[in-house]
């Protein structure tokens, strides 16, 4: 019986603790998007942005790498750029059958955006179409952001229209366009 009135408490006490946790974050949702479809058209014939803010304590953390990969765009972005590819992919082995491992793909939407603007910037830059210190400058910005989006929990609505976008140039705006508010 005592057993029985334990697991009652604990069952309402985690009921309770999840719906103080939903409503937390219901009313914090730091996520906001003033329009998740993408850009509509308003009633003056405006193209409304859709505008993701995302709250940042601190510094934006850079993680230690056991392969550290130089990136092209110099020191500065190889740091951001390993922190990128160990947050967003967790590699496991397999042991059964062939010796082989699997990489999984956090966010495959932002993390196959970021990869996109990555191989066209590089050509761009070959190409002398743009200015390394400009696309360095950008594209810092851009690995931030999805440095901080990968810890979220509310992307979906920034997945979902990340997806939508297929020129690289336009994911690079729209990644311009997301604001990290440092506290």
């Amino acid at each position: 019986m005592e057993t029985v009135n334990t697991l009652l408490l604990s069952l309402i006490f985690a009921i309770n603790m999840q719906s103080q946790t939903l409503a937390y974050a219901e009313s914090n949702a730091i996520p906001t998007c003033t329009n998740p479809d993408g850009g509509k058209k308003s009633e003056n014939n405006k193209t409304e942005t859709v505008r993701f803010t995302y709250e940042v304590y601190g510094e934006i953390p850079v993680k230690e790498t056991v392969f550290e990969e130089t990136h092209y765009l110099g020191s500065e972005i190889t740091d951001k750029w390993n922190t990128f590819r160990i947050s967003y992919t967790q590699e496991y082995e397999i042991s059964v059958g062939l010796s082989s491992s699997v990489v999984e793909i956090r966010k495959p939407a932002v993390y196959n955006s970021v990869i996109k603007v990555d191989k066209y910037l590089k050509k761009a830059i070959r190409k002398n179409e743009i200015s390394e210190e400009d696309v360095r400058k950008r594209f810092a910005h851009m690995l931030d952001c999805a440095n901080v989006i990968c810890t979220e929990n509310n992307t979906t609505d920034l997945e979902r229209v990340v997806a939508a976008i297929k020129e690289p140039m336009a994911i690079l705006e729209f990644f311009d366009k997301i604001v990290l508010v440092t506290l």
